[in-house]
């Protein structure tokens, strides 16, 4: 169990452990289903991991925080888009339980206009147990002017921020980062307003 929970260790291994342990007696596999918060923390969309272990360990997740890794791109696993819809329902309909969102979503031919809104408007909405938000989507355009709120302009818990899109700091929850992650070139075109406007301390 304690595997399962620790996040230095990487998802796909913990993964394997929890299902391998869950397997090795009837008093294992209780103690193991008992605990709502251990599948919460193993919600991973990769490779060609079957959609319905995925949609399984979500329903052993309960209503218990959840930290979701998602990659899908274009690869010699089909299996992969698949996910798609699951990742959707994920954030439209659990958003407010999402702890840790670690994604790289790629393939204009797959995302379309319509899917890229769907996606952001999630993102637009509060997000009161967000720790970590890692998010590669190849196909979006999102700036500032529209869309004010990030998050609702509410993640209080928020400490660690890879963004690959501007953004405002004028955010609430921007003085309570202690990781900021950038792509864009420079700082100053990854940021939509000045930046004296916010006294921010960074450690990473």
């Amino acid at each position: 169990m304690l595997n399962a929970t620790d996040n230095t260790i990487n998802m796909k291994h913990r993964l394997a452990t929890t299902l391998a342990s869950s397997q090795v007696c009837r008093d294992w596999r209780k103690i193991i289903l008992f605990f709502k918060s251990i599948w919460g923390r193993l919600i991973l969309m990769r490779g060609s991991q079957s959609t319905g272990l995925l949609e399984e360990i979500l329903r052993r997740s309960g209503d218990s925080p959840l930290c979701v890794n998602v990659n899908i791109a274009p690869g010699s696993h089909d299996t992969k888009w698949t996910f798609l819809p699951i990742f959707l329902n994920i954030i439209e309909d659990a958003w407010d339980r999402v702890e840790s969102l670690c994604a790289d979503i790629r393939g204009a031919h797959i995302i379309s206009n319509e899917i890229d809104a769907r996606i952001w408007a999630a993102f637009d909405k509060p997000a009161p147990l967000l720790q970590e938000f890692n998010v590669m989507i190849e196909t979006s355009v999102i700036k500032a002017s529209s869309a004010p709120y990030l998050f609702g302009n509410h993640a209080p818990r928020l400490l660690k921020l890879d963004f690959r899109r501007a953004f405002s700091t004028s955010y609430s929850w921007f003085q309570n980062l202690v990781v900021l992650h950038f792509t864009p070139t420079s700082v100053a075109q990854a940021l939509s307003v000045e930046v004296n406007q916010t006294t921010v301390i960074l450690k990473d």
